[in-house]
């Protein structure tokens, strides 16, 4: 698994939503810039 997709799944893993994919990207974005 690559980096981008762990830290997508560690995201994903905090909320209790369904973010959509720019939710997402903002989460992400913040440890991937």
């Amino acid at each position: 698994m690559t980096r981008q997709r762990k830290v997508i799944l560690e995201e994903l893993r905090k909320v209790v939503t369904h973010p959509s994919a720019d939710e997402v990207y903002e989460m992400v974005r913040k440890r991937l810039p």
